[in-house]
């Protein structure tokens, strides 16, 4: 969060996790991988 906005940040709970099973990156080399996403609830601690 600092980079992104200029604030600390703690985090206080997950709020899930989230992906498109229909999302994959294949690459020329054989390397597949699959995008996802983590949501998080957090407070400002500095800022």
């Amino acid at each position: 969060m600092k980079e992104e906005t200029g604030l600390d940040v703690e985090i206080t709970g997950l709020v899930g996790t989230y992906t498109d099973p229909r999302h994959v990156i294949a690459y020329s080399d054989g390397e597949v991988r699959r995008q996802f996403d983590v949501c998080f609830t957090a407070r400002v601690v500095v800022g």
